[in-house]
């Protein structure tokens, strides 16, 4: 298992968590003074840290091994996903990280049942960051993917031009009805793989 830097001071190499994983690793590992955690920055590196001082609310040590970068796949890959019913949009993330997703883009378009009200982003974003967080940790993801906040459709697509500012790049739309064009076949048509591959999935029913 392996737990999220909240932060690690490169200087001093001393490290520190906070937070649920604190707790987790306090209360229910039962961890002391002296134990080696497996850590990772989110960013692609692995580094082992001794436990110098541990609570419930904040854990503190030194880095005492740092791994190597964790080489990323050959293209980042962007989700954009419009916003499913009930527990389905945990599951994408959580399906996604694994899979080295790079960022997630909520959708929210005309046909999307599930609309979010300005007051509610910032606690529902809070909420799939904590999903994401889970997720890299129990699957040894060493990058946690960004998330965007929701989206319209004509925002998203605004999206690519504007953050998604590499030369290389491909937009593709998911289509539930589509049986000879899976996405690995559509990426073996390049000459060279893109760097950047969006994949828009639409809500139930079309776009």
């Amino acid at each position: 298992m392996q737990f999220f830097l909240t932060h690690h001071h490169a200087k001093s190499n001393v490290f520190e968590i906070s937070g649920g994983e604190a707790f987790h690793i306090a209360k229910v590992l039962r961890k002391k003074p002296g134990d080696v955690l497996r850590l990772f920055d989110g960013k692609g590196k692995v580094l082992w840290g001794k436990i110098e001082r541990i609570a419930s609310e904040r854990v503190t040590g030194r880095i005492v091994v740092e791994g190597p970068d964790i080489e990323p796949l050959p293209f980042d890959i962007h989700v954009y996903q419009a916003l499913p019913k009930g527990a389905k949009w945990d599951w994408v993330l959580e399906k996604g990280c694994e899979l080295g997703v790079r960022r997630f883009v909520p959708l929210m378009t005309s046909r999307t049942v599930v609309q979010i009200a300005r007051s509610e982003v910032s606690k529902k974003m809070a909420r799939w960051r904590s999903v994401l967080q889970a997720a890299a940790k129990q699957s040894g993801s060493t990058r946690l993917p960004e998330i965007e906040e929701p989206k319209t459709f004509q925002e998203a697509i605004g999206l690519i031009s504007r953050v998604e500012s590499r030369e290389s790049k491909v937009a593709l739309f998911a289509w539930e009805s589509e049986t000879v064009s899976p996405v690995w076949k559509v990426l073996d048509r390049f000459d060279n793989l893109p760097e950047t591959v969006s994949v828009f999935i639409g809500p139930e029913g079309g776009w």
